[in-house]
């Protein structure tokens, strides 16, 4: 995993560190947990302002250049050997690009908010060896001290590309477009778009996979939103905590569980 990349990726993380001693405005009692300070302070502010490698070998047979070779892999280096035994090409790691298969990614979560209710997560994404489309959609719902509800959706839509190269690690970086729809009592409040960045990472690590993300939402009338994913996969089973950050409110956050395909 890249530096950087698991630096932006912790920086989110520690948004939910930093959160709750944040102070919050256009919130009263009635609005119960974070969920609700997050929804007041999102309608209160459009509201004022409109709306792969190791050290194994292998050899496998493949035509190159209409002719039959032997391909032999010594560590990261792929070597073409003829019948006979002899060596006809050396190809580096640099020439011998291999991002992978393609695949489709599912992935269904519910999230355990702290200080307020639950969240229900729904993911599909595509992959090809060097691009990603991933479409997912999350709804935290609260219920308030007067007891009324609270809701908050977030669909989202990106397009990525993969930006490591060979080996356990898929990193892609992403950009695409971020809805929040806010709702009390099944009344629709605000219901805000904008652009939406980041990126995506994956590092197998033998059988379990450790999974990440970590974006930027920019928002009409000052608001911006950041979201971060960690998890573990294993199987089909995924742990995790995830959190979402509105600089309208507190941080919502907390362990999510969830089943991968």
């Amino acid at each position: 995993m890249r530096p950087k990349l698991a630096s932006v990726l912790a920086v989110q993380l520690l948004a939910a560190a930093t959160a709750a001693a944040r102070p919050t405005t256009g919130s009263s009692d009635d609005d119960g947990g974070r969920l609700g300070k997050v929804t007041s302070g999102i309608d209160a502010a459009t509201s004022s302002g409109g709306n792969r490698g190791g050290g194994s070998s292998r050899d496998d047979e493949r035509t190159y250049e209409g002719d039959l070779y032997r391909h032999r892999y010594e560590g990261e280096n792929e070597l073409l050997v003829d019948r006979d035994g002899t060596v006809v090409r050396r190809i580096s790691p640099t020439s011998r690009v291999s991002a992978g298969p393609s695949r489709v990614d599912l992935f269904l979560g519910i999230q355990k908010v702290v200080e307020s209710d639950r969240a229900y997560s729904l993911s599909l994404a595509v992959e090809d060896k060097w691009f990603r489309i991933a479409g997912a959609v999350s709804e935290y719902r609260e219920e308030r001290m007067d007891r009324g509800k609270t809701a908050m959706t977030l669909p989202t839509l990106l397009l990525g590309a993969r930006i490591s190269g060979q080996g356990p690690t898929r990193a892609f970086l992403e950009g695409g477009v971020a809805i929040a729809r806010t709702k009390t009592n099944g009344e629709v409040g605000s219901n805000i778009t904008g652009p939406i960045a980041g990126v995506h990472l994956e590092h197998r690590l033998g059988r379990p996979t450790l999974v990440g993300d970590a974006h930027v939402m920019i928002f009409g009338d000052g608001i911006k939103a950041y979201r971060g994913r960690a998890g573990v996969r294993v199987g089909v089973l995924e742990v995790g905590l995830r959190v979402l950050d509105f600089n309208v409110g507190p941080a919502l956050y907390g362990p999510e569980v969830g089943l991968s395909f």
